[in-house]
């Protein structure tokens, strides 16, 4: 069983950051370390990280997650295209919630290239064409995009960001699953090397 928090702080990567909880709303923070995990892997590899929240509903009631898996296998290759300047690599998180109807949704970051991509409007545009072949919704929420950078890692759009994204990590709404099926994922970025990242930068 994951384990619990309450504090409305968190340290992530030797900083502190504002969080999405309080007394009565906690949140699972292992899913907020892995979901920082792949920010941190993805500007070792790009000085610039473009951050884009999306919404993702499933028609139907699903006891597994193979939408998701089947989403993101799409959407990498689809912008490892010309089209799309060849981005070959996808960060990603989500997290499986349920409320009062049969059906769950799925609240999904993306973390990609910011020198390729400044601005996601291609990129949800491409996710809704993928949903909706494949019998699902995309919605995208209010101020959905941040530009992250390596040379501001303590800087305030981080920490908005961090906020936004702990919203995926909250207890409630999570239960309502099969025990063997996982509330929430990630990409398996690796980071690169120091001396990799500086030569990068």
């Amino acid at each position: 069983m994951k384990l619990q928090t309450e504090s409305e702080y968190l340290m992530l990567g030797g900083n502190v950051f504002k969080v999405y909880a309080g007394k009565g709303k906690p949140i699972y923070p292992e899913i907020l370390y892995r979901t920082y995990d792949q920010i941190e892997a993805m500007l070792s590899h790009y000085s610039r990280v473009l951050l884009v929240r999306i919404d993702i509903r499933n028609h139907s009631a699903e006891q597994t997650n193979r939408v998701m898996t089947k989403l993101s296998s799409k959407l990498k290759k689809r912008l490892n295209t010309k089209a799309y300047g060849f981005i070959n690599r996808l960060g990603y998180a989500w997290a499986r919630e349920q409320k009062t109807s049969e059906a769950h949704h799925y609240h999904l970051a993306l973390m990609l290239d910011g020198h390729k991509v400044q601005h996601p409007h291609r990129v949800i545009e491409l996710v809704g064409d993928i949903c909706w072949r494949s019998n699902l919704s995309a919605y995208t929420p209010r101020n959905c995009y941040y530009l992250l950078r390596r040379s501001e890692i303590d800087g305030q759009t981080l920490a908005n960001a961090i906020y936004r994204l702990s919203y995926l990590a909250k207890v409630n709404t999570k239960d309502k699953r099969p025990s063997t099926t996982h509330d929430y994922g990630t990409s398996r970025i690796k980071p690169r090397t120091k001396r990799h990242t500086e030569a990068a930068a």
